[in-house]
């Protein structure tokens, strides 16, 4: 494969944010690379959106931030949740 080839694919995948942080920062590349874009892919199946960009009200967002956000308020919600059982059942 031509030089020219492979800068136009490395470029693809390091826009399209399907190349691990790791191997686009240090040029590591492990399974956990290929774990991560696998990730990514399912994270676009089942959200339906493109990994490039989703509206967010008037803002653009990449998907991995957007879920990592999502995920964030759903384990704080847990966590407040079992505080809130926690404390009612200490007045009880």
């Amino acid at each position: 494969m031509a030089l020219e080839t492979k800068i136009i694919i490395l470029s693809i995948l390091v826009c399209s944010g399907y190349m691990a942080p790791e191997y686009a920062m240090r040029g590591q590349f492990s399974v956990k690379s290929d774990v991560f874009s696998f990730g990514v892919l399912i994270l676009e199946i089942v959200s339906g959106q493109k990994n490039s960009g989703i509206h967010n009200g008037e803002s653009m967002e990449d998907l991995l931030s957007f879920v990592s956000l999502h995920l964030s308020l759903l384990i704080l919600h847990r966590h407040l949740k079992l505080w809130i059982r926690r404390l009612h059942a200490s007045k009880h």
